[in-house]
């Protein structure tokens, strides 16, 4: 039995979504369907389709009637989740994307898991996302040579859910059978003390809006407190959608990863040689997936990426 001791924490979740009705109604209908309801559920809409407000609030007919915070929004995801959380009232805020679907058990193991640790200087818990196929899956890498040129230049790849000293993540196997105290979490779905999400909050003035916008938030807040990871609290990803532009994906990414760079990370030489080695990483990745794909749209997106940066200054605008 999962223990009933939530020391009255309340606990509002936060979806941010644009023109996706049929995934968002998946999303709200597991919630809606949750052994232990959330107190609040915050959307914030950045929708251009017509009646699309009334379309959301026809799902919340049959639940409580205070249960819906709605708001209005056509910005970046950042910008939408930061309005999220100032619209909510939790002490404790779940962040969940819109294509998901939840565990009919996910919020009542995250209050469990707040209840248990009530220290000070927990920050945010990350939650085990699975593919929709399959209840139970692993992500573990198996040797390629993309994946082999990830862990040799402190690329993103499977690990102990630490960062590089690129500042890059290591994602941990959703195999994984127990609790582990880690330094990333995925934005889609983590759960973050208020007080400790409104000190640092995500960072509207991140190129893009939203590309590692989870690597920025995480490495701050796990430089001043303890993240963790719950095997018990899952959800599905279902739609898996990133829009399919490898040049600008590409792009962004080095411009981002060049923006936390100046930002973030420590200035010492380890630090320092860990980014640039990852830059090198980088290039020989997308050459890889280039020839692979015959296609080099990534690898011109890299090189675009990289002009970009040496020629203008993008220097974070909104360091907290």
């Amino acid at each position: 039995m999962i223990s009933s001791n939530y020391k009255n924490s309340t606990l509002s979740v936060i979806i941010a979504t644009k023109d996706r009705f049929e995934y968002l109604r998946n999303c709200v209908d597991s919630i809606l369907g949750q052994s232990v309801l959330p107190d609040e559920v915050v959307i914030v809409d950045g929708s251009v389709m017509e009646d699309f407000e009334n379309k959301i609030r026809e799902l919340f007919w049959n639940a409580h009637t205070t249960i819906l915070t709605y708001t209005k929004s056509r910005a970046t995801l950042t910008v939408d989740y930061n309005l999220g959380a100032s619209k909510s009232r939790g002490e404790l805020l779940t962040f969940v994307d819109d294509d998901t679907v939840l565990d009919e058990h996910y919020i009542e193991h995250v209050k469990d898991f707040f209840a248990k640790h009530t220290e000070e200087n927990i920050g945010a818990l990350s939650c085990k996302i699975l593919d929709p196929a399959f209840r139970f899956t692993s992500q573990k890498q198996h040797f390629s040579v993309t994946n082999a040129i990830s862990r040799i230049f402190f690329l993103q790849s499977m690990g102990d859910g630490k960062f590089k000293l690129s500042g890059l993540p290591t994602l941990i196997d959703p195999n994984t059978s127990e609790l582990k105290m880690i330094e990333f979490i995925h934005g889609g779905s983590a759960t973050h003390r208020r007080k400790v999400f409104e000190e640092f909050k995500f960072d509207e003035s991140l190129p893009g809006g939203f590309n590692l916008n989870d690597d920025d938030l995480a490495y701050r807040i796990s430089r001043k407190y303890q993240n963790y990871w719950t095997p018990k609290a899952f959800l599905f990803h279902k739609s898996h959608y990133v829009k399919n532009d490898r040049y600008m994906k590409s792009k962004s990414f080095i411009i981002c990863h060049f923006y936390l760079k100046r930002k973030n990370y420590p200035k010492d030489f380890r630090h320092r040689f860990g980014f640039y080695w990852s830059l090198l990483g980088r290039v020989i990745l997308e050459l890889a997936i280039s020839i692979k794909n015959q296609n080099i749209s990534g690898l011109k997106g890299t090189f675009s990426g990289l002009i970009n940066v040496c020629s203008n200054n993008i220097d974070p605008r909104n360091v907290i």
